[in-house]
């Protein structure tokens, strides 16, 4: 593309989709939520999750029998997937949310090559 270097953030099930076509891929594990989950702490998530109004509608989830079993970061991978548009909105969210020099290291070694 006339000389531009292309650059991809993906989820580690992508990686290799993504590594046949970008010159460089920077890959989250397994994605980005849980690099954000990892930067900020289940309380700073949750007090993100708060601060939208809907930490009530994380614990009715958390509360539900098959989640009960599963770790934190599983529900709330199933929070942030559950609804349509959840997935994008959390992601901006949650970045805002993330001390500079937290940033997860994917996402640092891609704004670091721009």
């Amino acid at each position: 593309l006339n000389g531009q270097r292309l650059f991809g953030l993906v989820d580690a099930a992508e990686r290799r989709d993504f590594e046949r076509v970008l010159m460089t891929v920077f890959v989250c594990d397994p994605d980005l939520e849980a690099e954000f989950i990892r930067a900020l702490g289940v309380e700073g998530v949750e007090a993100v999750i708060a601060g939208q109004g809907e930490l009530v509608s994380f614990r009715r989830l958390q509360s539900q029998p098959f989640q009960r079993a599963q770790p934190i970061d599983r529900q709330l991978a199933r929070f942030f997937g559950g609804r349509s548009g959840n997935k994008v909105r959390y992601a901006g969210l949650l970045a805002e949310a993330v001390p500079l020099e937290s940033i997860p290291a994917p996402l640092a070694s891609l704004l670091a090559s721009l």
